[in-house]
């Protein structure tokens, strides 16, 4: 069966109540077959490259510890760059409520937001965007494969590569958002990860947020 087809009925079912979708669960339950996919399919390796110049410099680093027999430090040295030694890394915070405070800090601006959202009525003789299954392939074929995935760990190049099979329903998912005027909250979410700006950290303005969007 055609990939769409078993995203889109399926997915359509598990949301659908009476003539009603849930765009939010329609999209979170997409998202979350195209996950179990990419488990069931793909293999994870990790690979460390180098470039030639750098190749070179770094064997001629190692053989530069074994120079001198006497030198014991050097020859440790260069045994642990040989097998990847490492020592254990200094512990992180151990304050156990730095996550909920740091995810307060970030979330204050949502949170003072007390103005409620209206959806204002569009006069009759507007048109509602409606995208085209080709736009919407055209666009995932863009996707930079190279860009880690987000929150939802799809992948830019299952994007990509997908972008026949995934055009559909995708298409589906953003037209459905469009006529009402809502985005689904998987595709609002974000991953804050803090990185320190320095090395002593003293407030919660030290820590830098990087985010990772989805895909």
């Amino acid at each position: 069966m055609h990939m769409y087809k078993v995203l889109n009925l399926g997915s359509i079912q598990a949301a659908t109540n009476g003539d009603f979708i849930n765009l939010g669960e329609y999209t979170s339950t997409v998202t979350s077959y195209i996950g179990k996919c990419i488990d069931d399919m793909t293999n994870s390796k990790t690979i460390t490259t180098l470039p030639r110049e750098a190749k070179r410099a770094h064997v001629k680093r190692i053989h530069g510890h074994f120079q001198d027999s006497g030198d014991t430090q050097r020859m440790w040295q260069g045994i642990q760059a040989i097998t990847n030694y490492k020592t254990t890394s200094p512990a992180c915070d151990r304050d156990a409520s730095l996550p909920d405070v740091l995810n307060d800090f970030y979330a204050r601006f949502e949170v003072q937001n007390n103005v409620v959202a209206r959806k204002t009525i569009p006069p009759p003789s507007d048109q509602v965007l409606c995208l085209t299954t080709a736009e919407v392939r055209k666009t995932l074929c863009r996707v930079n494969p190279r860009k880690s995935g987000g929150p939802d760990n799809i992948p830019g190049r299952v994007l990509r590569e997908c972008a026949e099979q995934l055009a559909d329903v995708f298409t589906d998912i953003f037209n459905i958002s469009l006529s009402n005027a809502t985005v689904p909250t998987c595709l609002k979410t974000t991953t804050i990860i803090p990185v320190p700006k320095k090395s002593s950290v003293s407030c919660l303005n030290d820590y830098r947020p990087l985010h990772s969007h989805p895909s």
